[in-house]
Parts: C-alpha cells; structure tokens; sequence
C-alpha cells in the first residue's frame, strides 16, 4: 500500500508524528520513509516536489525524532506503534 491523499494513518502513529511536531507535509514524508521504505526520488512523485526537497524534509524529520537515518527512525515507530504480546 502506498500514500494517497485518502490514505488514513493510525491515530497512534499520527499522534506520535504531532507530539514531535511534523508539519503535514513532513507527516507525509515520514510516513513513506518509515513505513513504505521509499526512496526520496519515489517520494517526491508521490507528494509533488523535487527528492531535494524530500532529503530536506527527511533531515528535518531526522532532527525532531533524534534519530540519525531512515534506519533509526524505522526502530523508533515500530517500538512506539508496537507491543508484543
């Protein structure tokens, strides 16, 4: 499944986006990179801009979670999206 502009995200993933203050267009981002695994080149077709832009957004998104890549931010939503039980 890939984003489109009615694909819904989990209340407890959006809330974990909002309470590290993702602007929207971040949201989008992080989701795609946290959860689809796309490339910025990819990205950036789905959400309409340069993979520029989407290095810069993912930077961003690096900063706000304290996480150094794609990798850590991967761990950080699965730990905060998942329990085992």
């Amino acid at each position: 499944m890939t984003m489109t502009e009615t694909t819904k995200i989990s209340p407890i993933l959006e809330g974990l986006f909002k309470e590290h203050g993702l602007s929207e267009r971040e949201i989008k981002v992080a989701f795609l990179l946290g959860t689809e695994g796309l490339s910025a080149k990819e990205i950036a077709k789905h959400i309409s801009c340069t993979s520029y832009a989407v290095k810069f957004y993912s930077a961003r998104i690096y900063r706000k979670f304290a996480v150094k890549g794609r990798v850590q931010l991967m761990a950080l939503i699965m730990r905060k999206c998942c329990t085992w039980e």
